[in-house]
């Protein structure tokens, strides 16, 4: 017997889940940050949102399960870091600055949750070590409620 109706209405349910999702853009500093939100968005919200970080050179779609499924229950995002997807890319080689990228952290946070909002971060490859370079700043640590990487693939 098949599991292909049952793949097919999981995959269904999937692409319902990310059209709930909200698309906004962050300008900040030399560039617009394309990021991808649950709906309803509110900041009078008590739950800290999860915010995922993406790895090179992933898109925020590499989180599109996560986004679907955790959106459903709990205030989640993601972002294309500066250069790639959607996100707007600087101009020249000081725009990829370690700093840049914590700042655009940082703008995403503010705009999702104001400037005294914190997030859970999770993260993969290379937007885990922007993530535990950013956790470890104290400009930037009070904007983390947790800071969580994950394994590169898991293993059984």
């Amino acid at each position: 017997m098949s599991e292909r109706p049952h793949d097919d209405q999981a995959r269904a349910d999937l692409h319902a889940e990310l059209a709930r999702l909200e698309h906004v853009f962050v300008a900040h500093e030399d560039v617009s940050l394309h990021v991808v939100r649950s709906r309803p968005w509110d900041r009078g919200e008590r739950r800290a949102p999860v915010l995922f970080l993406h790895g090179y050179p992933d898109t925020l779609d590499t989180w599109s399960l996560q986004l679907a499924s955790l959106g459903q229950s709990h205030p989640v995002a993601a972002f294309d870091q500066r250069g790639v997807g959607r996100s707007t890319a600087p101009t020249g080689r000081k725009g990829y600055a370690f700093e840049r990228y914590l700042g655009d952290i940082e703008a995403v946070i503010d705009d999702l949750t104001g400037p005294e909002g914190q997030v859970h971060l999770v993260a993969h490859d290379w937007g885990a070590a922007l993530a535990w370079m950013f956790a470890e700043q104290p400009r930037y640590a009070g904007g983390c409620a947790r800071c969580r990487s994950s394994p590169d693939r898991t293993r059984t």
